[in-house]
């Protein structure tokens, strides 16, 4: 996913943060980072958090180059998609890019979300398909599609 990384400096929103090992990545390659995870026990690195969710994120304000959200989608429930990603558009710099895991099962794949995407101003860009990194899970068949969205300028 490297290569959809925004130039320096540049705005970087990690929805789900979790214990933040993501975010701190991204501080150490010198990217302003903010966080949002609810639990606030797993905020252990420098950078601003948040403690809201999908789909509100309402303690945010401003526009990010990038927004990741890796492991979590799975768990919002579906009714709620749409009204996520019309909030992250909000958050989103035109040209902005979204990097969003999808969990298989239980999701069928990209296709589950596109549509719903793009009706809030983000197109697909790219898709990669690969088997999770935890044992048990590659035995259960567990997939991960991370998908590339590029938010596009509101008509």
């Amino acid at each position: 996913m490297r290569p959809f990384f925004p130039a320096q400096p540049a705005r970087i929103l990690d929805v789900g943060a979790g214990s933040g090992r993501d975010a701190a990545w991204f501080f150490r390659l010198g990217y302003a980072v903010t966080c949002v995870e609810p639990d606030r026990r797993l905020w252990p690195i420098s950078a601003d958090w948040e403690a809201d969710g999908l789909p509100a994120l309402s303690g945010l304000s401003g526009r990010f180059d990038l927004i990741t959200i890796s492991a979590v989608w799975h768990l919002l429930p579906d009714h709620d998609w749409s009204a996520a990603f019309e909030r992250l558009a909000d958050l989103a710099k035109p040209g902005a890019r979204l990097i969003l895991s999808l969990r298989l099962p239980p999701m069928t794949g990209a296709d589950d979300v596109a549509a719903l995407a793009q009706g809030a101003g983000w197109q697909l860009h790219d898709v990669c398909r690969r088997a999770s990194l935890q044992a048990g899970n590659r035995t259960a068949g567990v997939m991960w599609d991370w998908c590339v969205f590029a938010r596009v300028a509101p008509a």
